[in-house]
C-alpha cells in the first residue's frame, strides 16, 4: 500500500506584518509557501491598528495578537495603550507581543507593571501570549506562574 504524500499546514506563529513594504506580494509568496495562517503581532496602538486592519482584510489567513512591546512602553502612553488592547482584545486570538527585556534602558519596573496588567487582560479574557523575554526568562515566567 503506498502512502500520500503529506504536507504540513505551516503556520508564522510571529510576524510584524505592518512593518512590510509589499505586504500583498509578501502575503501571495506565504500562501505559495504553503503557510496556511499567520499570528500578526501588535507591539504599540499604531501597529496593533494595522495588525487588525490586515487581518480585516485577509481572513482565513492572517490572525490579529494584541500587544505592548516593552521596546515601545513610554510613562505617558501606558494607559491608552493598555485601554485600546483591554477594548479590542476580543478581536485578537491572542496578546502580543508582550513582555520584559532586560538588555533596554525603560525602567524594569515599568516593564514589570504593564507586563502584569496585559498578563491580567490576557488571563481575565482567556488569551494565550506571545512573550519577548530578553534577559529577563526568570522574572517573566514568575509572572506568568502567578496566574
Amino acid at each position: 500500500m503506498e502512502r500520500e504524500a503529506y504536507e504540513p499546514a505551516l503556520v508564522d506563529s510571529h510576524t510584524h506584518l505592518e512593518e512590510l513594504d509589499d505586504l500583498p506580494n509578501s502575503l501571495q509568496e506565504a500562501k505559495s509557501a504553503g503557510v496556511c495562517g499567520i499570528i500578526a503581532v501588535g507591539m504599540d496602538i499604531e501597529s496593533n491598528r494595522k495588525v487588525l486592519q490586515i487581518a480585516a482584510t485577509n481572513p482565513q489567513l492572517v490572525y490579529p495578537a494584541l500587544g505592548y512591546h516593552p521596546w515601545q512602553i513610554k510613562e505617558e502612553e501606558v494607559g491608552a495603550n493598555l485601554s485600546f488592547i483591554h477594548d479590542h482584545v476580543g478581536e485578537g486570538m491572542a496578546l502580543g507581543e508582550i513582555g520584559l527585556d532586560n538588555k533596554i534602558r525603560i525602567k524594569k519596573e515599568l516593564q514589570g507593571r504593564v507586563f502584569e496588567k496585559l498578563l491580567d487582560i490576557a488571563h481575565e479574557s482567556n488569551k494565550p501570549v506571545i512573550i519577548h523575554c530578553r534577559y529577563s526568562h526568570l522574572r517573566a515566567f514568575r509572572a506568568l506562574k502567578k496566574r
